[in-house]
């Protein structure tokens, strides 16, 4: 009887444990495709679901092997919206990950909408732990198109410039405020901008788009003091 009972419950143990390992094999196999994308490829890069932790990380930060773009004299041009991705699960890997660029030479320009007060100071901190940090708040008496500004708030784009002209994009083509999900992403790669007329195209465009927004922002220091 003992026997029998040992038998029936190892039996029903086998697959769990199957079941188990295999979810473990390929949340790995899924990490590794994650991190090991080519920076720059030949194709655009289409991505179903993504989070700047997971996916666009790894892209940003395989350019100098990938492209030979160096990060010196470089600049990185996030559009973050209301800037709550700081705050999620993957928020502390995000603000790691750009005190690491800022330390290895990259300028970076984090363009945000409308940040609430938790933003403000979680990337006031920020800035002071990374130098060529640049954190930007839309004015509210800015006067920007409210179609430029909703179109931005959806696509989310962060440009990579390299004074080279490796230059690479990140477009989203929706992101829901307060999510930490990007949906049907499209990266270019420095390949990608060099050889095809419409991505680059694309690519002038919301430089352009970003640069009138940029024009219209002041530091997060300043309206973190008046909180």
């Amino acid at each position: 009887m003992l026997t029998t009972i040992v038998v029936a419950t190892i039996s029903a143990l086998i697959p769990l444990l199957a079941l188990r390992l295999a979810k473990r094999f390929f949340r790995r196999a899924d990490r590794l495709r994650r991190e090991n994308r080519p920076a720059n490829g030949d194709e655009p890069i289409r991505i179903p679901y993504a989070r700047a932790a997971t996916d666009l990380m790894p892209l940003i930060n395989h350019l100098p092997d990938h492209a030979g773009a160096s990060f010196e004299s470089a600049e990185l041009w996030v559009f973050g919206s209301d800037g709550r991705y700081v705050l999620k699960d993957n928020g502390k890997r995000w603000q790691e990950q750009l005190t690491k660029w800022s330390d290895g030479g990259l300028t970076i320009k984090y363009i945000l909408m409308d940040a609430d007060d938790d933003v403000r100071r979680a990337f006031a901190d920020i800035c002071a732990d990374a130098e060529n940090l640049e954190v930007l708040v839309l004015k509210a008496d800015n006067d920007l198109d409210v179609r430029l500004c909703n179109e931005l708030d959806t696509c989310h784009p962060t440009l990579f410039m390299a004074e080279d002209g490796k230059h690479a994009a990140w477009i989203e083509g929706l992101h829901y405020r307060d999510s930490e999900y990007a949906y049907a992403v499209r990266y270019y790669s420095p390949n990608v901008l060099r050889d095809r007329r419409r991505e680059r195209a694309e690519f002038d465009s919301y430089r352009e788009k970003m640069e009138r927004v940029i024009a219209n922002c002041e530091p997060v220091a300043a309206q973190a003091a008046i909180v």
